[in-house]
């Protein structure tokens, strides 16, 4: 039995220090070059998911074009988005029930609002270069409308 182990200690087989510090080294590169293409598309689904309620709120405005809730009126040769009732928020906001929009923006990059530019029925994070943009979400309270 003495001989069984002593044939354990002779023979110490192992990784040496060096071939870790090699296979730690390969697999940090592996990290450096993988977490930047994940992060990338993660931002890029936040980027498209971003988008699409964008549309889905601009489709709403077309909707309220289209069916006399929301029409224009022109004034001394501007033309004025009016709605037929209530406010022009409150009309958009009507035809996106049921329809899961977010209130604010998801994003943390961007503003935390919806805003939308009657003149040229564009949708936006935020009100800058818009011409009188109208804010979309003022119920905080709620994370969702149209739940």
């Amino acid at each position: 039995m003495k001989g069984f182990f002593s044939k354990f200690k002779k023979n110490k087989k192992g990784y040496t220090l060096t071939e870790l510090i090699v296979v730690v080294a390969i697999l940090g590169v592996l990290a450096v070059i993988a977490v930047p293409m994940i992060m990338n598309s993660v931002k890029d689904a936040q980027d498209a998911g971003m988008k699409a309620q964008i549309q889905n709120i601009e489709t709403a405005v077309q909707l309220c074009l289209a069916d006399g809730s929301l029409y224009y009126v022109e004034t001394g040769g501007v033309k004025v988005l009016t709605p037929a009732s209530g406010t022009i928020e409150n009309t958009i906001k009507q035809k996106l029930v049921g329809h899961k929009y977010p209130v604010n923006s998801k994003d943390p990059n961007k503003a935390a609002n919806w805003w939308f530019d009657p003149a040229t029925l564009k949708v936006g994070y935020d009100g800058s270069g818009m011409t009188n943009p109208y804010k979309l979400n003022d119920d905080a309270s709620d994370d969702q409308h149209g739940k």
